[in-house]
């Protein structure tokens, strides 16, 4: 890369989209950005790093002003278009193409949101009167006038723009043998998928008969039954009884033991996505 002039440093702010309204006046914010010429530094690696250092914290950047809807020359009066723009979710990349001619929108407000793709690493554009219950990314929203076209003025962003939690995600919980009955372990979100539970019992547990079971509140084995685990016996146990929870749910484990146990810890380890 050759020389930076400052001009050439703020308009590599821009590279990924240099349009003022599209970063919404973030390049003007660059204007107290100065890099010292290669000319005035000792080592002109340091220089060669940092030009490449702001180029990847500005096409990052971009990246937050995601999902810019506009009207397209050939969109009828109840459609939209989006630019073309990538997201950075769970360290993986999501890109969307950009698109032409959505809709058709309805009188009144219509919500515009991106839906990730774990699978195949896309995004697609949804429009509706509610927001989804899946994972989705808000985009913003346009409130269709009862006739004509709509206008920029009817465009507003959304007042919560964020990716809800997608992906995989885990978590676990540590139990000792004075941790008897039912106890709350975690949540899991709408539309979550439970694979398995695994526990990993670290000291053996002594008493009577120790055993485990992980559900819910409706059915507290549903996804770990007692002859899943052997407590009694240190090592790591799966119980694989998948699981597709179609409302925000908490996971609860039931310990039981008889007799007067002194000793005993496990871990549980949980995994979902949606």
């Amino acid at each position: 890369m050759p020389e930076q002039t400052r001009e050439q440093h703020q308009l590599l702010g821009g590279t990924a989209l240099n349009t003022a309204g599209y970063f919404g006046g973030f390049i003007a914010a660059l204007e107290n950005l100065y890099m010292p010429a290669k000319a005035e530094q000792s080592n002109g690696n340091h220089h060669m790093s940092l030009v490449n250092l702001f180029d990847s914290l500005m096409r990052r950047v971009s990246n937050t002003f995601r999902g810019y809807i506009y009207k397209n020359s050939a969109d009828a009066a109840n459609e939209f278009s989006v630019k073309p723009f990538c997201v950075t979710h769970r360290g993986l990349d999501y890109s969307h193409a950009g698109s032409v001619n959505l809709g058709p929108l309805a009188t009144g407000v219509n919500n515009i949101w991106a839906v990730i793709s774990n699978t195949t690493g896309t995004i697609t554009i949804g429009v509706g009167t509610a927001w989804p219950s899946i994972p989705h990314l808000r985009l913003g929203y346009i409130d269709m006038p009862a006739s004509g076209h709509w206008l920029p003025d009817d465009l507003l962003p959304a007042a919560d723009r964020h990716i809800t939690p997608s992906g995989t995600t885990k978590f676990f919980k540590k139990l000792l043998h004075t941790d008897t009955g039912a106890l709350d372990i975690g949540r899991v979100p709408a539309n979550a998928i439970v694979a398995q539970a695994k526990v990993f019992v670290k000291t053996a547990f002594n008493g009577a008969t120790p055993t485990l079971k992980i559900g819910d509140a409706v059915d507290d084995d549903r996804l770990g039954e007692t002859g899943d685990f052997t407590l009694a016996t240190p090592g790591l146990y799966t119980a694989t009884r998948p699981y597709q929870f179609t409302a925000l749910t908490t996971l609860r484990s039931t310990l039981s033991i008889g007799g007067s146990p002194s000793a005993g810890e496990l871990y549980i380890l949980m995994e979902y996505w949606f």
